[in-house]
């Protein structure tokens, strides 16, 4: 979804080098001012005149970037080329808005997205100083946890022992080399995952990365609905055992990013009774999309896909609604 994300960026073939006397190549140096981050709502130009006039080798940076027509922001501080004495650089960049799925990784509003499951610590009663000394670990080894007043309601609840904390850093830690390291009862120490809960991490430059989540998970929304609405075509209907239907529908330029949940959740729907995407191959425009679902009297077999496909749409909608965005 974030490559789908609409965003600024110079596109290579809006970079004009009018005078370069320097050691890069034009090409080189074209994708090189491409990949600097520029934020504009409609669209920037930026001129770039530098002459060393030093004795000394000068840093050329996007510092030196002057707005010539529009509005808009550069990340400051990015080496674009470094010029001898006397040498000479000059180009004019225009910026426009794409997506990285089409116009390449210049468009990339986000340099780093991951999520990891998130873990809670629990300690058991009655375990004098174990507590201090974990978190003394913890925040030794550089283990961020959760503000506790804000994520309480993730701490999960085992007899006998009581959370003293939750992250989504503890995936590589264990019990073991805690317990070993502190020299206490590796019983008395416990690391269990939270049910259904995650951590997400966006690092993105000049966009925050609140503002880029919103916008992912609107724009999967309208393209599940999209789906959903499209006529798609459908390969054959059979009747299964006990009351129910298969149906095999063949979906045209739908990647797994629709096609993982969307199957994922119409599982979890009332009546159907299994659901599955098979893509024979790569380069094959089309993807088959198997759904089997229970019959209902009185309903027709490809109105009743349709009530299903509906609902399946709601849970993924309820479900990406209602995360929590740290504050």
């Amino acid at each position: 979804m974030l490559a789908d994300i609409n965003n600024s960026a110079f596109n290579v073939s809006n970079i004009s080098i009018i005078k370069n006397t320097g050691e890069l190549h034009e090409d080189m140096l074209s994708h090189r001012i491409s990949l600097i981050p520029v934020h504009s709502p409609n669209g920037v130009t930026m001129d770039l005149n530098v002459i060393n006039t030093t004795a000394e080798p000068l840093e050329v940076t996007s510092d030196d970037l002057v707005i010539s027509k529009g509005m808009g922001t550069v990340y400051k501080d990015i080496i674009i080329t470094t010029l001898k004495p006397g040498q000479e650089l000059q180009f004019v960049a225009k910026s426009d808005r794409n997506t990285s799925n089409k116009g390449g990784i210049p468009y990339r509003p986000i340099s780093t997205a991951y999520f990891s499951k998130i873990k809670a610590i629990l300690i058991k009663e009655d375990s004098p100083g174990v507590e201090e000394k974990v978190q003394e670990y913890l925040n030794d080894i550089g283990t961020e946890m959760y503000d506790r007043d804000d994520h309480r309601w993730l701490y999960p609840k085992k007899e006998g022992y009581r959370a003293i904390g939750v992250s989504d850093n503890l995936r590589t830690l264990s019990i073991t080399e805690i317990a070993g390291h502190l020299n206490i009862d590796p019983s008395s120490l416990i690391i269990m995952p939270v049910p259904k809960a995650y951590g997400f991490a966006i690092e993105s430059l000049l966009i925050n990365p609140k503002t880029i989540l919103k916008k992912a998970v609107r724009l999967y929304l309208e393209m599940t609905k999209r789906f959903l609405k499209s006529k798609h075509i459908i390969d054959g209907i059979v009747d299964g055992p006990d009351g129910s239907f298969r149906v095999k529908l063949k979906v045209k330029g739908v990647t797994a990013t629709i096609l993982n949940p969307l199957c994922k959740y119409a599982m979890k729907t009332k009546g159907v009774l299994f659901a599955q995407y098979n893509k024979k191959h790569p380069n094959d425009v089309y993807t088959e999309l198997h759904i089997t679902i229970k019959k209902q009297r009185g309903v027709d077999n490809y109105r009743r896909v349709a009530m299903a496909m509906k609902q399946t749409y709601r849970s993924i909608k309820t479900a990406l609604t209602g995360y929590t965005l740290p504050q």
